[in-house]
């Protein structure tokens, strides 16, 4: 399998580094690096690589964050995050005597507190990562605080403000991952991608219906957009590597794989169709370990899509989740045709992405249920408890969500509120 390590280039080193000492890595793992210096470059090396790799590895939280929340991954992905060992083993290997104060970002107050206890730096200011922030931020911030604060040092996850700071004179020290956190999350990355290529390769079937305003047509009486709609799907065919056969007078049955049907560029190749096609087309896709399972998941699914008045299309997978009616970026639209309206009102009051809203409301739909600890978002969505919190405060602070109770940590730990999403969509 092919994985690539995105981030700072000396971060990637590490990476590769630590994984070269594990065995287990150098037989089926082939690390392969994309250099994003700045949260600038993180965009365009996610765009060059996603095609290209099983899974990424991100090398840092900044450029995890403004990747994740801002494009919809269909690959596994995890990032090494930056935690206490990287600042305990800057603490052990230099002399911070003679330094009394510190600036930190990157790490959350608690951690720093804990770790500078017994060092000599007595005071300190510290900045967790907080999305849409710059580096230029943390190093304006940084620079403010050295300004203000006698035999001040600065302890930072970014490479280019080590770089800017040692321009300026200012003592700095670059907090790296450790090998462990490499290891795990490598480990972790590695399992995601093997249960993805297994839950790839179930069966997926693909039932479309012909209709032509109200009335299901025939071949007789419209034999022209027939051949027309027939040799639309050729390409859409090819891409997912299906065996079409007539099911009907105006329906069409599509064997496939889950893998093949649920990428992107076959979904956005059957939205040409769509498009294009003189018949309003009603499509249904189910997924099963069986063909007669993923069949009659397709019929299921294709009964929610003849009720639309459009064109559309729904999903029902293995487990009986049902999503639908699949919009033409990918994602799942909630009820009607003003969705895109709504999800930009939201994205507008909250200050979240629209791509962040649209995975919520997926969310919700699946899972059928709409509140949420920061913990549980956290799993669901694949993200640190850090951005989980953050959204649902953003979410509550834009009037979306409420406060419904509390949920009690096993052990130490304050309890975590539970919160209502009610995005109205």
């Amino acid at each position: 399998m092919k994985i690539a390590v995105m981030g700072p280039v000396d971060s990637i080193k590490r990476v590769m580094g630590f994984a070269a000492d594990e065995s287990e890595f150098n037989n089926d793992v082939e690390l392969v690096s994309y250099n994003a210096f700045s949260l600038s470059d993180s965009a365009a090396m996610f765009a060059k690589c996603q095609r290209k790799v099983d899974g990424i590895l991100f090398t840092g939280r900044a450029v995890y964050d403004s990747v994740v929340l801002c494009n919809n991954i269909d690959i596994p992905y995890t990032f090494v995050p930056h935690n206490e060992n990287g600042l305990y083993e800057l603490l052990a290997t230099h002399d911070l005597s003679k330094y009394e104060y510190a600036s930190v970002d990157s790490l959350d107050y608690e951690t720093v507190k804990t770790c500078l206890r017994s060092s000599p730096i007595k005071e300190f200011s510290v900045y967790p990562l907080k999305d849409f922030k710059t580096e230029k931020d943390y190093l304006q911030t940084h620079r403010d605080n050295v300004r203000q604060h006698k035999n001040a040092v600065v302890f930072t996850a970014f490479s280019p403000i080590v770089k800017q700071l040692t321009k300026d004179g200012t003592p700095v020290f670059r907090i790296y991952t450790t090998k462990e956190s490499v290891k795990s999350k490598l480990n972790e990355l590695v399992l995601q991608i093997r249960n993805k290529k297994m839950d790839n390769s179930k069966i997926a079937v693909q039932i479309i219906s012909l209709q032509m305003g109200t009335q299901r047509v025939t071949r007789t009486n419209s034999m022209e957009n027939f051949l027309a709609f027939e040799n639309q799907l050729l390409p859409y065919l090819k891409l997912i590597s299906g065996a079409m056969f007539s099911y009907g007078r105006n329906e069409y049955i599509i064997f496939s794989t889950k893998g093949l049907i649920k990428k992107s560029e076959a979904q956005i190749e059957f939205f040409k169709i769509i498009k294009s096609s003189h018949f309003k087309i009603s499509s249904g896709i189910g997924m099963g370990t069986t063909a007669t399972l993923a069949e009659f998941n397709a019929n299921k699914a294709i009964e929610y899509s003849l009720k639309e008045n459009t064109s559309s299309f729904y999903i029902m997978y293995e487990n009986q989740i049902i999503d639908g009616p699949i919009l033409e970026s990918g994602f799942v639209s909630c009820t009607t045709s003003n969705t895109d309206a709504a999800i930009g009102k939201i994205a507008l009051a909250t200050g979240l992405s629209a791509i962040c809203i649209q995975k919520i409301s997926s969310l919700i739909s699946a899972s059928d249920k709409n509140s949420f600890a920061s913990d549980e978002l956290s799993d669901l969505m694949n993200l640190s408890k850090r951005s989980s919190r953050r959204i649902l405060k953003q979410l509550v602070d834009g009037g979306y969500a409420s406060v419904s109770g509390t949920k009690s940590n096993v052990g130490a730990g304050r309890p975590q509120n539970i919160v209502k999403i009610e995005l109205g969509l």
